[in-house]
This record gives structure tokens, sequence and C-alpha cells, in this order.
């Protein structure tokens, strides 16, 4: 979906070690499999929802292939539609309706640009202007109507801005309720169980007491008091 939407470069499947998987729209051209080089993001666009997307089911015996082909020779969803109907396949004014309104979504969504810090269309095509229709590339046309229908109601700049850095939550809009600080007594059984992560981790690399002929007494036997005596003789093994 984030392809769909035009982002250049996408990171998920992030462990705790910070690795993951990586997807740039760049990389596109080399997949063996289906070719787009001669793909421009809105015919990539077009193929996603025509094989079936979270805004559109996919036709009867239109998966990611059929769509790719369909695309690839007719460059619009229209004409790739009416050669469906030529196949057979029944493509109805709903779905035609929908298909459009799915480009719409994916085109126009509602986001917050960090630069400007206000609130606009993805392909900014008309968010500022005060004119009732708006107009895009794939000539798609829309009212705020319809923009209120499909992409939800456009928020303040000020609220668009919370929720974007993580202050108001992105249902109820309203602040996250402030974090309670930990008391005295827990901060400090916290800090003791961290460090006693620590000593087992680093358990290694731990000191070892030798007795007076230079043999390493087993820890099980060494006397409490000798633990982190000045005078006691110690050595470091890994």
């Amino acid at each position: 979906d984030l392809l769909a939407h035009g982002a250049p470069i996408i990171f998920y499947k992030m462990d705790n070690n910070g690795i993951g998987d990586e997807i740039r729209y760049e990389d596109l051209p080399r997949n063996r499999g289906l070719r787009f080089d001669q793909f421009t993001p809105d015919l990539f666009l077009q193929m996603c929802c025509m094989s079936g997307c979270d805004y559109l089911p996919s036709l009867p015996n239109v998966g990611m292939k059929k769509a790719h082909q369909a695309m690839r020779k007719c460059r619009e969803y229209g004409a790739a539609l009416r050669s469906f109907k030529f196949e057979g396949i029944r493509v109805d004014k709903a779905y035609e309706n929908g298909f459009r309104d799915a480009l719409i979504t994916f085109k126009h969504a509602l986001v917050y640009c960090p630069k400007r810090k206000k609130c606009v269309n993805l392909s900014d095509g008309g968010a500022d202007g005060d004119e009732d229709t708006y107009e895009d590339v794939l000539n798609l046309r829309f009212s705020k109507e319809d923009e209120k229908r499909l992409l939800g109601e456009r928020r303040t700049d000020l609220v668009c801005e919370g929720v974007a850095n993580g202050k108001l939550h992105p249902v109820s809009l309203q602040p996250y309720p402030a974090q309670r600080e930990l008391p005295k007594s827990s901060r400090n059984v916290t800090n003791a169980n961290n460090n006693w992560m620590t000593i087992k981790r680093n358990s290694t690399n731990r000191t070892n007491i030798k007795d007076d002929e230079g043999s390493i007494i087993p820890r099980h036997q060494q006397p409490r008091a000798q633990y982190g005596a000045r005078h006691t003789t110690t050595t470091t093994t890994t």
C-alpha cells in the first residue's frame, strides 16, 4: 500500500537489533517476474487497484499478473476495463465508480506536511485552494463532499501536528495522559534489577579469588567477607 501511495522507500519487519527489510520504488524495474521498466507511478497505482486493494475488491479472474498485463498494454485504467468487457468479464458501473474512488483515496490522502506545518493532500492537488473541485494528473475530479466521504474530515493544522508528533491520540484527538513518575523505591528496585542483569551478562568476565598458594577458590566456597576486599589478590579470566 505504501508503494501505491508513492512512498519511495519502505522499511519494515524491523527486529530488536534494528535489522529489517527494505523496498525501494526505484528498484521495481529490476524485478525478474513482472516487468515494470515502462511503468510510471500512476500506472503502478492503477495496477494495484485493479489487482485488488483495501478500497476495491478485484474482478473475477483478475489478479496481479492480469492487471499488470492490462495496464502495460492499455496504459490507462478506463481502456483496461473496456478490454476486460470484451473478454467477457463483467465490469459494472459500481465497480468503475469504486475504481475512481480508490484512486482518489490513494492519490489524495490527507497527510501532515512537517515542512509547511499544515494538513495537505498527499498529491497536493488543490488542497490550498478555495475551489469546490480539484483535479489531478489522472483527470479525476472530486468535490469537497467526495473528500470528506473518502478521505475523512480535514482536521485543523494544530491537531494534525499533535497527532504526527505523538502528542495527541489519533482517534480521540485528546492529549495522552502524562506518564506517572515511579516512586524512588521503585526506581531503586529497577536500577538494582538492571545492575543484576548487567552482572549476569558480564558473568564471563568475573573476578576470582586465590588462596595463599595461588589456587583459585571456587565461588561457592569463597567467604562473603572477602568479596571486594582490598587485600585480596584477583585475576580476571574469560
